[in-house]
């Protein structure tokens, strides 16, 4: 099933065949292709993330999702290297009443 969305690009001018550059994609700037890629990205849905939501309840940290496909990942610093919590499904809860920080993401 197609999503809702229409979107129109606009290359040449249709109204005097004389005046019309070359549609040839080479032409475009690289800002320009990427603007037709996520264009496009954007018309089929691609791209999308996956949004992670967290509430305290007590002593725990209640974590949902809504992508069934995207897997919880956890690490002990923001930039440390993520590593996938087995089994995890939304909603996951995780003890916070240790004094060890932990960041989470999903990963798809």
């Amino acid at each position: 099933m197609a999503p809702n969305k229409r979107i129109g690009l606009f290359l040449g001018q249709i109204a005097s065949p004389n005046a019309n550059t070359d549609p040839a994609f080479a032409n475009l700037t690289a800002d320009g292709k990427r603007l037709i890629l996520n264009t496009v990205a954007y018309a089929v849905g691609a791209g999308t993330r996956p949004t992670l939501s967290a509430t305290r309840v007590g002593s725990k940290i209640h974590l949902t999702w809504t992508d069934s496909a995207a897997k919880l990942e956890s690490a002990s610093t923001v930039g440390g290297t993520y590593t996938a919590i087995d089994n995890a499904t939304s909603p996951y809860d995780q003890d916070f009443s240790s004094a060890q920080q932990q960041f989470f993401r999903l990963n798809k």
